[in-house]
């Protein structure tokens, strides 16, 4: 793609080229770029290679415009070129490509600040941030490999693509260095901890004596240890991405033992107070209350508290709103300390039953699953039947039908403008 890219815009550039005269003579004069947002124009400039006072060629222009494109750092160049007194003054016009974040993993030796400057200094169109494609993207990891080395490692870097999730929108650039071995040799924390140390090393025992990573750490932190503090009442206890300290390195080599450091702010303790409970609230209170599984006074643990919107959820599915949304909003009382939610239920229309299939079998056995299938067609549907059908019904209907226990699954397709729900068992 991006060559192909750069193709275009090296072929636009010698249109305009040879639309003016490409047997022009002189030296360059001032040199202009418009159309550039996140970079500067002497970025730009930069990276054509241009200097006012040299030889003008046009074949140069068309030389630097192809790096222009090929580096992926934009998806259009073009340009024009005028005579002003006695100089050739030539403009750029560029519309810039999408550009993602940097981040380096586990170059232990090295900061931030020092990688961050050397691209800058050796790389025209790097910002801290890179396009999705192109030639600047591999030249990064070469500048990244001469730094190391003048740091006394040699390390291969490599380019791979840091989301959070897989079809994460907001990815990034994450430059690794293969060939390095970093340990994690020790893991602690800092601040004010109320919780059982040993509960909390036990957390991040499995991180001891494993390569480090800078990305992972920080998602201990977000997806681990936080999670740890608020299952325990600490519902507004924060965990600051960790500190990493390099312990021991093995003279002229790529081997680092390293130390992070989580500083932590534990915060309150917060207990549990009832819920209020506004908007669609088909159940009474005391039924909401009893579902959310959490009593006055009891620890305000975040995952129980988290299961019990989903029991609220569930039980509005048995009832047919399978779109019903539960919206819970905290309200801290720091001087008790207690937690109550104030929670809105949006119930959304009511479901039924559409048609029962069964694939898979053979249609003597698919005849008789329907018949133990007991919703008919217009009921309210029961987003808990289903998996209830299969446990209690499905399973031993087929029990000694077959040579070997069949794989049994079973989908529930809603349609949004009929406001039904087709269910489909397979037998596999």
């Amino acid at each position: 793609m991006a060559t192909a890219l750069a193709l275009m815009c090296w072929l636009v550039a010698v249109k305009c080229a040879d639309a003016q005269s490409a047997g022009a003579a002189g030296k360059i004069g001032a040199i202009h770029v418009q159309g550039q947002k996140m970079l500067t124009a002497e970025q730009v400039i930069a990276a054509t290679g241009l200097k006012p006072g040299q030889e003008f060629d046009p074949q140069q222009l068309n030389a630097a415009a192809e790096r222009l494109g090929k580096s992926g750092a934009f998806s259009d160049v073009t340009y024009s070129y005028v005579s002003q007194g006695g100089l050739m003054a030539i403009d750029f016009k560029v519309e810039e490509a999408k550009f993602r974040a940097c981040h380096f993993d586990n170059f232990v030796w090295l900061s931030d600040d020092e990688m961050n400057a050397r691209l800058k200094n050796e790389l025209a169109l790097y910002n801290g941030m890179a396009p999705e494609t192109g030639a600047l993207l591999d030249e990064i990891p070469g500048a990244l490999e001469r730094l190391s080395k003048e740091k006394g490692v040699a390390v291969r870097v490599s380019r791979r693509v840091q989301q959070n999730a897989i079809g994460d929108p907001n990815w990034s650039h994450m430059y690794v260095a293969d060939d390095a071995d970093v340990k994690v040799q020790s893991v602690r924390f800092a601040g004010t901890i109320n919780v059982s140390a040993d509960d909390l090393q036990n957390v991040v025992a499995g991180m001891v004596g494993r390569e480090y990573s800078a990305f992972k750490s920080a998602l201990m932190g977000s997806l681990t240890i936080q999670p740890f503090f608020s299952e325990r009442g600490y519902l507004r206890a924060h965990v600051d991405t960790p500190a990493m300290k390099v312990v021991s390195h093995a003279d002229a080599t790529s081997q680092f033992a390293v130390e992070l450091v989580y500083e932590v702010t534990e915060g309150e303790l917060f207990h549990w107070k009832a819920a209020e409970w506004k908007g669609d609230t088909l159940l009474p209170a005391a039924d909401l209350d009893a579902l959310t599984g959490m009593k006055p006074n009891d620890v305000a643990n975040a995952k129980k508290i988290n299961e019990g919107w989903m029991a609220v959820k569930n039980a509005y599915a048995k009832r047919g709103f399978m779109d019903a949304q539960i919206l819970p909003e905290a309200v801290f009382d720091d001087a008790s300390p207690l937690v109550h939610y104030r929670v809105t239920i949006t119930g959304g229309p009511l479901y039924h039953m559409g048609m029962f299939t069964v694939t898979g079998a053979p249609a003597k056995i698919a005849e008789r699953l329907a018949e133990r299938w007991k919703l008919k067609p217009g009921d309210a549907f029961d987003g808990g039947y289903p998996l209830e059908y299969l446990n209690k019904e499905a399973a031993p209907a087929l029990r000694g039908v077959f040579t070997r226990p069949p794989k049994l699954g079973i989908s529930m397709v809603p349609n949004r403008t009929q406001h039904t729900v087709d269910v489909t068992l397979k037998v596999e």
